[in-house]
């Protein structure tokens, strides 16, 4: 059986940051985009990226629905977790 492989990221492509578990703070977040923007991809932040709900950075049904709105976008090509996950 052949494993599923992806095809590799080109410039261009759309990441898709989100962060399903702890808080993360806003500029961890700057600096990966900035870095990730700097090697010619897209980015775009889930919702409640940088939120803040307890420890969390969100409740358990926004870092659910951040985390299926990545998997469900078109355009989509991977999928990073600012921070556990």
């Amino acid at each position: 059986m052949n494993p599923i492989q992806p095809s590799p990221l080109k410039q261009g492509d759309l990441i898709y940051i989100t962060a399903p578990a702890k808080a993360i703070e806003r500029a961890h977040i700057d600096l990966a985009v900035e870095l990730i923007e700097k090697e010619g991809f897209r980015v775009l932040l889930s919702e409640h990226c940088a939120g803040q709900h307890h420890y969390f950075s969100g409740t358990d049904e926004e870092r659910r629905m951040d985390l299926q709105t990545g998997m469900d976008h078109p355009d989509v090509k991977a999928i990073l977790c600012a921070r556990g996950g």
